[in-house]
Formats: C-alpha cells, sequence, structure tokens
C-alpha cells in the first residue's frame, strides 16, 4: 500500500500598515509609548490594563496631575468602552477566548491606530467645512474619544449631501474600519471614491477592505485605480505608489497568480529601497511577501534569500521580540522544512515560538500554529513522540480559545492521528482521525480539501488493521468527491484508487482490484511518464491481480515491466528489484517453467540476503521457494499449467 500522511503547516505575512500615515505633532498630541499598553497625552501618562479579562486605564504619576489633561474621566470612560467593544467583535469574529495577554496587545494595537485616526482625521477636518455647528461637534466628539458619537454625526452630515459628501464618507468609514465593521466601511469607502474619482486614498482604503471580504477581482480594479492616479501625481519611486504595488501583488498572490504577484512585489521593493532605505520595516515587509510567493512556487533557495534579508532588517529596527521577526522566522522554518533540512527548521519555529509565547501568551493563533510546525518535523525526523508532545500542547490550546467544532482543531487533531498512527498506536490515531474528520465535515462539508486528507489517513489506518471494508468505504468517498474537484488524473487520487486496489486484492476482490489499479496506472503514466517508480508499483500490482485470478502470462507482462523500470531508476540491488523479482519466479513456478524460475529467485536471493538479511523470515521463504523449485526441476515434476492453458 502506497501511504502518505497529510500534515499542516503555517505561513504567516506581515500586515501592511494604512497608507500615508500621519506623525503626531503639538503639545496635544496623543502617542502610544514604547511601553506595551501606554499613551502619552497633553503631558501625562496613560496605562492600559488587562485584569481578569476587564480593561482598565489608570493614570502614571501624581494622581493630581490628572488636571492636565483636558477632560480626563471622560476620555478614560469612551477610551475604555471602545476598548472592550473593540474586544467583543474580535472575540464573536473568531469564535475564541483570548487571554489577558492577547488582550493587552490588541488594546495597544486598537489605541494606536484610533489615535493615529483621530490624528489624521483632526487634520483633514477643514475639508468637512470647519465653519460649520456640526462639524464642530464632530470635531469635539474625536477628541473626548467618543467614537460612536463620531460616527452617528457623520451619519447625519451624510445626509446634507453637500460638497463635503466624498470625505464624510471617508471619514465614516476610517472610524467603521477601525471598528471592525468591514461592510459599511466598505460602502462609504466606495461612495468617497465614487464622489471623488481622483482621490487615491479613498480607492486604496476601498480595496484594502474588499480584500479583507475576500472580493479579490473588486479589490483589483480598487487599487489600480488608486495605483494610476498615485503614478499620475507622485511618480514612479513614491511611498505611496509602492504601498498600491505591494498591496495589488497581495491580491494577484490570493487569486493565486504568483508570478503577478511577485512581479507587483519587485516593484514595490525597488520603489521603497531608494525612497525609504533598506533598513524600514515597509522593505523588509515587500521582501517576506516576495518570500513567500517564491515559497509557493517551490524556488526555496529564492525564497530563504528574501526572508534572511526580511529578518535581518527587521532584527535591527524592530528587535528579536517582535511579532513581524517571529513571522519570518516561521516562515523560513516552512521553507527548510520543504528542503528536508529539519534541524534549521526547528532552530527558526523554536525562536518564533519563544518570541510568540513571550508576546501573545498560550492561547493564540500563532504559538499552536508554530507548535503545530514543529510536531510536523519531529514526524519528519521520526521522533513521533516529541511530535505527539508539540501536537498535544497545540490541541489542549486550540480546544480551549475555539471549541472542538473549529477547523484548527480538526487539523491539528489529524495531525496528532497521523503521529500515532506512525507509533502503531492505531486506536489513539483513529480516535483522533474520527474527531477531525466529525469536526471538518460539520464545518466545511465533503468536499474540503482537509477532508480529503483525514479520509485518507483514516482509510489507511483501518487497512492496517485488516478492516478492508471500513477502508474500502473512505476510499471511494474520497474518489467521489475528489475526482470532481481536482479531476480524474490528480496525481493523490492515483494513490488513493491503488490503495483501494490493495484493500479489494486483501477481499479477494481481484477483478475490481484490477479496476482500480488500472485507474492509478492510466493516472501516473500521464503524469509522470514510464521510467517512474510509481508507474512500476502499478505494473507490479496488476500482475500480482492478474496472477491471482491465474492469468500467469498477464502476470509475467506486467511484472517485466516493473522490473525494467525498477531497474533504471533504482538499480540492480534494490530490495523493490528483488521484490519483483520474486514475483516473476512465483509466476513461472506456477506455469512450470522452473529454470525461468530459479533464476529469478537467484537474483532475488542475492538482494535480500543483504536487505533486509539472511535471518529475516521473507528471505527464508524465498530461499524456501527457490530449493522447491530445484526440487521440481530435478524430479521433472509435470508443469502446472495456466487456467488460459497459455504456454510462455
Amino acid at each position: 500500500m502506497r501511504t502518505f500522511i497529510v500534515l499542516l503547516l503555517f505561513t504567516f505575512h506581515i500586515a501592511n500598515s494604512q497608507k500615508i500615515e500621519q506623525n503626531c505633532y503639538g503639545e496635544d498630541c496623543i502617542q502610544i509609548g514604547q511601553n506595551l499598553g501606554e499613551i502619552h497625552i497633553e503631558g501625562g501618562t496613560l496605562q492600559i490594563g488587562i485584569n481578569k479579562g476587564k480593561v482598565n486605564i489608570s493614570y502614571v504619576g501624581d494622581p493630581k496631575d490628572k488636571i492636565k489633561i483636558q477632560n480626563y474621566n471622560v476620555k478614560v470612560a469612551n477610551l475604555s468602552a471602545q476598548i472592550e467593544n473593540y474586544l467583543e467583535t474580535i472575540r464573536k469574529e473568531e469564535k475564541r477566548r483570548l487571554t489577558d495577554q492577547e488582550k493587552l496587545l490588541k488594546a495597544d494595537k486598537y489605541a494606536r491606530q484610533m489615535i493615529q485616526q483621530i490624528d489624521r482625521l483632526d487634520k483633514r477636518i477643514a475639508m468637512l467645512d470647519d465653519q460649520s455647528e456640526l462639524t464642530s461637534k464632530i470635531k469635539e466628539a474625536q477628541d473626548r474619544f467618543n467614537i460612536p458619537l463620531a460616527k452617528k454625526l457623520l451619519k447625519k452630515k451624510q445626509l446634507l449631501d453637500d460638497r463635503t459628501a466624498a470625505e464624510t464618507a471617508y471619514q465614516l468609514a476610517c472610524f467603521q474600519e477601525l471598528d471592525l465593521e468591514y461592510n459599511d466601511a466598505y460602502a462609504n469607502y466606495k461612495k468617497a471614491a465614487l464622489l471623488d474619482t481622483n482621490n487615491s486614498i479613498y480607492f486604496n482604503r476601498a480595496g484594502f477592505i474588499a480584500r479583507t471580504l475576500g472580493e479579490y477581482d473588486n479589490a483589483k480594479k480598487l487599487v489600480q485605480k488608486a495605483l494610476d492616479i498615485d503614478l499620475k501625481t507622485y511618480g514612479d519611486e513614491d511611498s505611496n505608489v509602492a504601498t498600491d504595488r505591494n498591496d495589488l501583488g497581495v491580491i494577484w498572490e490570493a487569486l493565486g497568480e504568483y508570478h503577478k504577484a511577485i512581479e507587483y512585489f519587485e516593484l514595490a521593493l525597488t520603489s521603497d529601497l531608494k525612497t525609504l532605505g533598506k533598513g524600514h520595516p515597509s522593505v523588509a515587509r515587500d521582501r517576506n511577501e516576495l518570500g513567500i510567493a517564491w515559497k509557493i512556487l517551490g524556488e526555496h533557495h529564492k525564497a530563504i534569500e528574501y526572508f534572511e534579508l526580511a529578518l535581518t532588517s527587521d532584527l535591527k529596527t524592530l528587535g528579536k521580540g517582535d511579532l513581524d521577526v517571529a513571522r519570518i522566522r516561521n516562515n523560513l522554518g516552512t521553507v527548510w522544512v520543504s528542503l528536508g533540512d529539519y534541524k534549521k527548521a526547528i532552530y527558526y519555529y523554536e525562536l518564533a515560538l519563544d518570541s510568540y509565547l513571550k508576546t501573545l501568551g498560550e492561547g493564540h493563533p500563532d504559538v499552536w500554529g508554530v507548535r503545530n510546525n514543529l510536531g510536523t518535523v519531529w514526524v519528519s525526523l521520526g521522533d513521533y513522540k516529541k511530535a505527539i508532545h508539540y501536537y498535544e500542547l497545540a490541541l489542549v490550546c486550540c480546544v480551549k480559545t475555539l471549541g472542538e467544532a473549529h477547523p484548527d482543531v480538526a487539523k491539528v487533531r489529524s495531525n496528532l492521528g497521523a503521529a500515532w498512527r506512525a507509533l502503531g498506536e492505531h486506536k489513539k490515531a483513529i480516535e483522533n482521525f474520527d474527531l477531525a474528520l466529525e469536526s471538518d465535515l460539520k464545518t466545511n462539508g465533503e468536499k474540503y480539501p482537509d477532508v480529503v486528507g483525514i479520509r485518507y489517513n483514516l482509510a489507511n489506518e483501518w487497512s492496517d488493521l485488516g478492516e478492508y471494508k471500513k477502508a474500502i468505504e473512505n476510499y471511494e468517498k474520497i474518489l467521489a468527491n475528489g475526482s470532481k474537484t481536482y479531476g480524474e488524473e490528480y496525481p493523490d487520487l492515483a494513490r488513493v484508487c491503488s490503495n483501494l486496489g490493495d484493500a479489494w486484492m486483501a477481499l479477494g476482490e481481484y477483478k475490481k482490484a484490477i479496476e482500480n489499479y488500472e485507474k492509478a496506472l492510466a493516472s501516473d503514466l500521464k503524469n509522470y511518464g514510464e521510467g517512474n517508480s510509481e508507474v512500476a508499483i502499478d505494473w507490479n500490482a496488476l500482475g500480482a491481480a492478474w496472477d491471482y485470478l491465474g492469468e500467469y502470462n498477464k502476470a509475467i507482462e506486467y511484472f517485466k515491466k516493473a522490473l525494467a523500470s525498477d531497474l533504471k531508476t533504482l538499480g540492480e540491488a534494490h530490495p523493490d528489484v528483488a521484490a519483483v523479482r520474486n514475483n516473476l519466479a512465483e509466476a513461472w513456478m506456477a506455469l512450470g517453467e522452473y529454470k525461468k524460475a530459479i533464476e529469478y529467485y537467484e537474483l532475488a536471493l542475492a538482494t535480500f540476503n543483504r536487505v533486509p538479511g539472511k535471518d529475516q523470515p521473507f528471505t527464508k521463504k524465498v530461499l524456501n521457494s527457490l530449493n522447491n523449485a530445484k526440487d521440481k526441476l530435478t524430479h521433472k515434476s509435470p508443469r502446472r499449467p495456466s487456467k488460459t492453458g497459455d504456454t510462455p
């Protein structure tokens, strides 16, 4: 039986910063400090904290100095409420529990983005007609961190449909995006772009939200329009142009057009290098994206080159504990896995894991993603107990934060099942495969690729246990759905056909076995050609099936093809070559051609005496068959005719 284990690795992207970020100026400016959750405002410092899931904001320093901050109590109350709402929205959307550590990280991020947004829009307030009473109220709401009121007033201003309608829609969309109201934000960004067709920011943000919502074709059109405007306005070497190009690269990558994605990433990189310098985070972002695209295309050494350049840059500018650094290290680990250098993969995964644990805490998806990757590497190294250790740690976190029914839980369970299978713990393997399959069928349906992989692993397990009917049931479901999804000639489906044939063989259904072996052979010939080991396996399997049916001449025909192929690809001394020679000997024995049988037995035995060795049961069996053939030749036993009556 031919087996492959379906295992999942995670690759991480680095998020784009919003286009044209303004710096903060003036004594009233609010900025996020270097310490996580620290805010400097009007000469005072606030500290965001999370205690047992609840947000609390305190003043750092002498409490008497609170009076320096205008409307202190109002601002703190509004900021706390906004952060609470934001965290609750994330919890509902991601359907998982957030640890206090992760909440603090996200609270810091939200506060940073909210403050940047207020500062940015404060500078654009004149575009809303800063003389009007309504605009003054909008500004006051922003200054008090009252985002719900600011959105309400902006919606009211939209109804006026005055000359500032485009900017009103844009500013409303900014706050809606901040609060994760993506559909509303998308509608208003598009409205702004429709009302002012020369403003690239409107088109870029509309494209970004379209991408977030999975509307890649619309995203492509919107960002391309932003790029056209920016090229005309700023020229080729501008950071806005580079941002547009990077965004387009991400969109083409999502559409599976990796060469087009690389084209845009390279243009963005060239521009960012000239305008920002090689040490800028945007340059590292471009290089990370290029690394991911080249990895997907199988150009692993190119991927490593870009990942390492990105890592070197981010280590200098962001430090070893930064999340972007951890993500690049994880990506390097996945490439080294693809190249078979598992020790290097482990090195990068462990660095990434250490950073994630310190920054994000136990319950974050990136933590269990890297642990899953480490488990997969240890499977490849044959240390299944270590693999199980990492998979079980990942599983505990997944179940705790996502619940049993989540696809990520099913993926980790499937990998855990594969590790138990490798250790021969069949009950534990089946238990995990069954749970993973049940979960994925509920959430994704029969045609989901992970369902196909889990069914394959489960079918192989049942086959190993001699439960061939259960194995056949799963193999046939894979073929029924996989053929529709991937096409009859998809290489992995040939393996399924081959294994299904093996199961029918074990049940004595040789004609059904032949039917499936022939499907596997047709697919493998088309995908690989005659000189491939997969094709040789198909020929050998067909030979065995015809042999069981008493069609020895047909069996010999297929065995000879398998032998010729294996000799070319594997060489004279390979055990697979010896196995085919043994099969030929058995077929010649059945036809009474003892001299030919002796010839093949002796060649097979010469190899088996070395591998697996003279004392192994199978080697002794071949020796007994050889002696039996010699005995029959000596006594000139009558030839046993084949059922067809043919002679060689």
